[in-house]
């Protein structure tokens, strides 16, 4: 078991010092070098409404995969059970993110493009919401090496499909 664990550890350690980088120093520089190019100041403006968006992050999870990973540890046939049933309580509570940062965007007077940005920006974190679901229930399942992939694998699809308009 210790093994096993050190084993995915060193597995995800690589994976990220590998990835994240590209994608910090490749892409994320990158995108903020156009855009500030092209239109200066949005860069700003998309960082505002992302840690807007940070603000009310924690409808999105209420502790919920914290639960998931430590009950289906203790009791795995019951991932058959709680699934469906925690994945449609996260689906509800993202629709209510969505319709509250929208709420907060007229609340703070955003103009429509603003609002559209914050939107997208929060489908986006619903997106990581998900897949922070599903790696809880691959933690519970010590299945760590398929959550190390997990883990990486959005950001190396944002390198792919980033990498090809930028380059």
């Amino acid at each position: 078991m210790k093994k096993k664990f050190f084993s995915n550890l060193v597995l995800v350690l690589l994976l990220n010092v590998v990835i994240k980088p590209l994608y910090i120093l490749g892409i994320d520089a990158e995108i903020l070098r156009i855009t500030e190019i092209n239109d200066p100041g949005s860069y700003g403006t998309y960082f505002s409404l992302l840690s807007l968006s940070f603000i009310f992050n924690i409808i999105l999870d209420l502790g919920i995969n914290n639960f998931n990973t430590r009950n289906i540890a203790q009791n795995n046939q019951l991932i058959k059970k709680h699934f469906s049933r925690i994945f449609t309580l996260k689906l509800i509570l993202s629709l209510l993110y969505i319709l509250i940062l929208i709420f907060a965007g007229f609340v703070f007077d955003f103009s429509l493009k603003e609002i559209k940005w914050l939107v997208i920006i929060g489908f986006n974190q619903v997106l990581v919401g998900i897949i922070l679901y599903l790696r809880s229930n691959l933690s519970a399942l010590l299945l760590f090496k398929r959550d190390g992939l997990l883990s990486v694998i959005d950001r190396l699809i944002l390198i792919l499909f980033c990498g090809y308009f930028i380059w």
